[in-house]
């Protein structure tokens, strides 16, 4: 495996409460989880597996670890990149199927054992569920914070939630600052009617009630638990990812119904009510079994159902709570900015582009790793900062967006048709983002897109630039869009080095002809963007005529949405020849010059007027040494000046030597003053560049570094393209050019 691949492990969901009565297991999904003990991996035996293990065994020979590679990335394509399964609505009894997969078993196997081995009946995962209770219902002291344990290679994962002491169930601090801060909150992210809100936080559910309820119920603690089984190697990292992305936000949701609703202890009693009566109906009256039975009546039930069906399939969680949608979701790691090892295992279609590091700043997407098992955390990656022991009140989103306006110098591409999107939202038809989704083009940036609304609805456009970003990440991050450098027909476009040839090739031959009937095939199509015999070209020489040009661009977006195709990105260095530098040298050393001549002259003469005017007062002869002395300390000044420019030129931090004669300049925007001379030499004497041209390089000048985009810089600085060519040609001999994505 590798933390590029998703593997949410997840087992099974428990809910365990305390109440008066003690604590108790008042529900667990799968149904099967009752025997899953059975379907397991032997403890015994995978702590021998654990002790034999080596991290020399993911280090393979090349023929082996391709041929497992292989295997394991055509599995995942399969489920991630169907489009039928991938994008589509969750099946909720997709659950059980995933956990028999999961754990190599089938139903006939199951119950083939459950008859053969009665000890297990009325088990939870081999455990008798009043232990199994007393276990997920720690006290007060250690509630409210994360809940992590192991039993038998098992992770019992969760967030217990306690009463305080007065009744209440949020704690005094939180509910004080949120009620100082509730006249200044704004929501942001996408509701069902279209305003923007919260990633599945916990302010997603605030209402304008200043009211604090006391809790008139006899539960006192409840504890929603996840059950995973991971890899021993990925232990960590994928109880970091389960708890993070998808516990801590739901039981923070969980608790505030609770504390302003009373909701989950009226969910614990409906299932207790429900419970008796199925048990009061004699066996042959009753069709059903006790968990359709509750999933039938229950939301929590359901809720657990759903969420457990939608993380095991490593889709996006869309949850009911209370007649409230909040959606959760492990982001997949399908965005690269530099390619992996040839060893390191991704999902099929991931997409390379070295733009994806402007999203990975924002937190809202997870960059994927170039090796199969990073050294940093999940918390470090992703969130950046320890966030355990922070309220709900600060899981705000506007602390994942980043302050660069790099963005929205991007383009979207939608994962499917517009409409089928704003469905699938819930977003009502004339809703801002509605409109805003009907108006994406893959060939537009989000400035054009924002430029063409205000255009359209002149000054009835309800979005601002802001809003246009936080609904593009949006999209993005709850795997609606993918966010790219805008398609155009004079970019240079070849095949991925990362696409999904060996595993989804056959398949998306099939797809692609019937989406694009009228062009070469998949295959031929991607030999004209990538040739042995010829160099990368503009796409726009591979359309045959202007007729084809919409139709091929479709075709070009397809290929970047299934991770077949790249863009090729120009960068360049400023480089200075040892022939710069000479004449730079030789400049300074005839100022040296000049100035010791000026400052030789000037102390002869003060050395004759000594002579001849011996007869001067002596206070006289004392002003002219000391104006002697001055004048000669000032030019001792300047030659120590000129001394250190020239050193400079040896010694200067911001330069690399190559081959002992040019220089490649690592950050122009910041040149030293030796260098600052290099470039002018290079621009008014070598390249004599017109004032035009001269403002143009000056403009560009920042980004000579190596690590922008040109491509992106005639967005971001408003600069032609013929402008940039001809600046290109008139000072080619002094830069090095890279292309690459």
């Amino acid at each position: 495996m590798s933390y590029n691949l998703p593997n949410p492990s997840l087992v099974g969901l428990l809910l365990a409460v305390s109440t008066h009565n003690g604590p108790q297991i008042v529900y667990h999904y799968p149904p099967e989880l009752g025997n899953q003990k059975l379907l397991l991996l032997n403890p015994d035996e995978e702590a021998a597996n654990d002790d034999d293990f080596d991290d020399e065994d993911y280090v393979e020979d090349d023929s082996k670890s391709m041929s497992s590679e292989t295997s394991a990335t055509n599995d995942v394509g399969a489920k991630f990149l169907d489009k039928s399964s991938d994008l589509a609505g969750v099946d909720a009894d997709a659950g059980s199927t995933k956990l028999k997969k999961l754990n190599s078993a089938t139903t006939e196997d199951f119950k083939s054992r459950k008859e053969t081995d009665s000890s297990t009946k009325g088990q939870i995962l081999g455990f008798e569920p009043e232990i199994l209770a007393e276990m997920l219902s720690p006290p007060r002291e250690m509630c409210n914070c994360r809940f992590d344990i192991m039993l038998e290679s098992m992770v019992f994962l969760g967030l217990p939630i306690h009463a305080q002491p007065d009744g209440s169930w949020r704690p005094q601090k939180a509910r004080s600052f949120r009620t100082a801060a509730r006249s200044e909150s704004v929501g942001h992210g996408v509701s069902a009617g279209g305003s923007v809100g919260h990633r599945g936080s916990v302010d997603d559910t605030i209402d304008e009630e200043p009211s604090e309820p006391k809790s008139q119920s006899a539960l006192s603690m409840f504890n929603l638990v996840f059950v995973m089984n991971p890899p021993k190697i990925e232990r960590s990292y994928r109880t970091d990812e389960m708890f993070y992305y998808v516990i801590l936000k739901l039981m923070f949701i969980l608790r505030y119904e609770q504390h302003k609703r009373n909701y989950m202890w009226e969910q614990v009693k409906l299932i207790s009510h429900l419970k008796e009566e199925f048990a009061a109906t004699p066996p042959e009256d009753r069709d059903y079994s006790l968990s359709s039975y509750l999933l039938s009546g229950l939301l929590l039930c359901k809720m657990m159902n759903h969420c457990f069906a939608s993380l095991v399939a490593s889709r996006v969680a869309h949850l009911n709570i209370n007649n409230k949608l909040h959606s959760f979701q492990i982001p997949l790691k399908m965005e690269f900015h530099s390619l992996p090892e040839v060893s390191t295992p991704y999902v099929p279609g991931s997409y390379l582009s070295s733009t994806a590091s402007f999203l990975g700043e924002t937190g809202l997407v997870a960059i994927g790793e170039t090796v199969r098992y990073s050294g940093s955390s999940l918390i470090d990656q992703v969130l950046g900062t320890d966030i355990a022991d922070e309220q709900e009140d600060d899981l705000d989103e506007d602390e994942y967006l980043t302050s660069s306006d790099e963005l929205l110098h991007l383009g979207l591409l939608l994962w499917d048709d517009p409409e089928t999107i704003i469905k699938e939202i819930k977003a009502k038809s004339s809703s801002p983002i509605a409109t805003f989704i009907r108006m994406i083009r893959p060939t537009e940036s989000l400035l054009k897109v924002y430029s063409r609304l205000e255009e359209n609805y002149e000054g009835r456009n309800d979005l601002n630039i802001s809003s246009v970003r936080e609904f593009a990440l949006h999209l993005v991050h709850w795997r609606k869009a993918r966010m790219i450098p805008p398609l155009n027909t004079r970019g240079i476009y070849i095949i991925s080095p990362m696409a999904p040839i060996g595993s989804r090739f056959k398949r998306d031959i099939a797809k692609f002809n019937l989406h694009f009937p009228t062009i070469p095939s998949l295959p031929l199509f991607l030999k004209s963007l990538s040739t042995r015999s010829k160099k990368p070209r503009q796409f726009a020489t591979i359309i045959p005529s202007k007729d084809h040009k919409d139709i091929y661009l479709l075709a070009l977006a397809w290929l970047v949405r299934y991770g077949y195709a790249t863009q090729l990105h120009t960068y360049i260095w400023l480089k200075v020849s040892r022939k710069i530098k000479m004449k730079v040298e030789e400049e300074l050393e005839m100022e040296l010059g000049k100035v010791l001549k000026r400052g030789s002259k000037s102390y002869q003469n003060n050395s004759e007027a000594s002579v001849t005017e011996n007869k001067i007062q002596t206070a006289v002869d004392n002003s002219s040494k000391q104006a002697g002395a001055a004048s000669a300390e000032t030019i001792e000044d300047e030659i120590d000046k000129l001394q250190r420019r020239l050193e400079n030129a040896q010694n200067a931090p911001d330069i690399v030597m190559e081959d002992d004669s040019d220089t490649i300049l690592v950050d122009p925007g910041r040149a030293s003053n030796m260098e600052r001379r290099w470039i002018n030499q290079i621009i008014h004497k070598e390249c004599e560049l017109s004032p035009e041209l001269t403002a143009v390089f000056y403009k560009l000048l920042k980004y000579m570094n190596g690590r922008n985009s040109l491509e992106l810089l005639l967005l971001k600085e408003n600069i032609t393209r013929a402008e940039l060519r001809k600046l290109l040609l008139s000072i080619e001999s002094h830069v090095i050019s890279v292309r690459h994505w």
